[in-house]
């Protein structure tokens, strides 16, 4: 199980740029935020989560 944690500094700065993306992208038309993180990151996709974002997909890669 995961801990809670405190929102540090770093982690309100991430969420102001994102709503400063949403905004720069909406003002110029764009239909949909996409963002790549770990799936492991747990603080990372509970900030997403809280910022309104769902997962849409799950990349799986391999050597060629």
């Amino acid at each position: 199980m995961l801990s809670a944690r405190r929102a540090t500094a770093a982690d309100v700065e991430q969420l102001l740029l994102l709503d400063a993306v949403r905004a720069w992208a909406a003002d110029r038309g764009a239909a949909q935020l996409v963002v790549v993180t770990a799936h492991l990151d747990e603080p990372e996709r509970a900030a997403l989560r809280s910022s309104g974002l769902t997962v849409a997909s799950e990349w799986w890669a391999g050597p060629l």
